[in-house]
């Protein structure tokens, strides 16, 4: 597999992308997509910022123990002594929490493996993807986004001031050869939202560019992809 010239040549670890689990700002249709609006837990529909909803909490349980089946399967669990599992996560509510509950499961559920988990640990960089004039606007707005990454420009210089595809994968990018270059032999779980989810993706998809995000399978709420078998 080519990487992107983003990343380093060759990656040390292995990577999951999970996109958090259902949340109040997907239930009430809002675009919340900067830190100062996403990251509080007061405020927002029910003054608990813009947290997960419960039905994305059951997403996220049932979604993590799929995971979970899957780094520890049954016929393989002992040889998974010295896995390690490091998570990574937006700092928004929304990802902390799905984070928190998928680090819970995978404690759980994999105690036979006795691999190391610590906390997630919070990373601006993952952040969602800035939506410019439509923060709190309807996510139908959304639509205006792509129909411009899909444009001859790709999203540069946006005249809603939203941030580029190309942006999003240069912080992505950045990020990913940082923990690189910090861990060898890990798993690595990067928690984060719906468009830097899918353009992370294309950082990991030989020939795709940032702004084809959509052209991509798409990661819905509570989804997780492996990024090394793409």
């Amino acid at each position: 597999m080519t990487l992107s010239k983003l990343l380093p040549q060759h990656i040390k670890n292995r990577y999951f992308i999970m996109r958090h689990g259902y949340s109040l700002a997907n239930d009430k249709n809002l675009i919340v997509s900067l830190p100062e609006n996403g990251i509080p837990t007061t405020g927002g529909p029910t003054g608990e910022g813009y947290a997960l909803h419960e039905r994305g909490k059951r997403q996220v349980y049932e979604s993590a123990t799929r995971l979970s089946d899957y780094l520890f399967p049954a016929s393989s669990t002992p040889l998974l002594a010295e896995t390690s599992i490091v998570i990574y996560c937006s700092p928004f509510v929304r990802t902390r929490q799905t984070a928190e509950i998928l680090r819970s499961v995978l404690v759980s559920t994999s105690s036979l493996s006795g691999p190391d988990i610590a906390a997630p640990e919070p990373n601006i960089e993952l952040r969602e993807r800035g939506y410019g004039d439509f923060e709190l606007k309807s996510d139908s707005n959304y639509e205006i986004c792509w129909e411009e990454d899909a444009s001859e420009s790709h999203g540069e210089n946006s005249k809603y001031h939203i941030e580029s595809p190309r942006s999003v994968a240069e912080r992505a990018a950045a990020f990913i050869s940082e923990i690189d270059s910090k861990h060898e032999g890990k798993t690595i779980i990067m928690v984060a939202h719906g468009d830097i989810c899918q353009i992370i993706q294309t950082l990991f998809t030989d020939g795709t560019e940032p702004w084809q995000h959509r052209q991509l399978n798409h990661v819905n709420t509570a989804d997780w992809r492996e990024l090394n078998k793409l």
